[in-house]
């Protein structure tokens, strides 16, 4: 005897709608990611850029409102990507910060008696429009999450035919061009560099666990033989979880 399952017309409907509200809920995470980063919702070039895309850098706006204090905004802004489902829906988000999941902002307009929950991991960080400077001097900042160490390499090219002697100084800042007091192993470092060749340096930069996701820029200042800046932006990033409720 062969066996089966019936569905009633009732279970047919709240199937369809959790399909629906899947498929909806999902949009906000984009399609798959290269390298096969699975659950994350921005990928890795080779030069350690990270960049959001589709709903997940707006979602990542959300909690960077919610970081810097604009609760009653960010709120906002979830709201309406869930009215952009078509779904009622509840959705709270978490980052994790300092060795555990805290809830920064949520959207929990609606009571059900009964609802389907769809969750999904995140990786939030920003494209803040910030661009590069090179040229005699280069700077190589990695990308970071919060919490880490990371090394920043400033590499000066001698253009003369005799060797130089040459000051470089880091400093970090942010989007908006406000200096960061993070700490770094030394502010300045010496450097010679022979005729026609190159040296580097490199500096160990403490991203504070309290960073604000989104993009940063490594400044370097050298001075002495060679009179020049450079500057590299890099993204300081953070993981979640997305945990949404939808009423069937």
């Amino acid at each position: 005897m062969r066996r089966g399952v019936v569905f009633t017309i009732d279970a047919l409907l709240a199937l369809s709608i959790f399909i629906g509200a899947l498929i909806a809920m999902y949009g906000y995470f984009g399609a798959p990611v290269p390298f096969q980063f699975s659950g994350v919702n921005v990928y890795s070039q080779v030069d350690n850029y990270f960049y959001a895309y589709d709903n997940a850098e707006e979602i990542s706006e959300v909690v960077k409102e919610a970081e810097v204090g604009n609760t009653t905004n960010a709120k906002r802004m979830l709201d309406n990507l869930i009215n952009q489902t078509g779904y009622s829906s509840n959705v709270e988000i978490f980052v994790y910060n300092n060795g555990a999941l805290q809830k920064i902002v949520e959207s929990k307009n609606y009571t059900f008696d009964e609802f389907f929950v769809v969750r999904k991991y995140l990786v939030l960080t920003l494209d803040e429009g910030l661009t590069n400077k090179s040229g005699n001097v280069s700077v190589e900042a990695p990308s970071s999450l919060a919490g880490k160490a990371i090394p920043v390499n400033v590499t000066v090219r001698n253009p003369t035919s005799s060797s130089i002697s040459v000051n470089v100084s880091l400093s970090i800042y942010n989007s908006s061009d406000d200096l960061m007091s993070w700490n770094i192993d030394s502010n300045t470092k010496s450097l010679t560099v022979p005729a026609n060749s190159q040296g580097k340096v490199t500096f160990l930069v403490e991203v504070p666990s309290d960073t604000f996701i989104g993009e940063y820029r490594a400044y370097a200042d050298v001075t002495g033989g060679l009179n020049e800046d450079a500057w590299d932006v890099f993204n300081v990033i953070k993981f979640g979880v997305i945990h949404v409720e939808v009423g069937i």
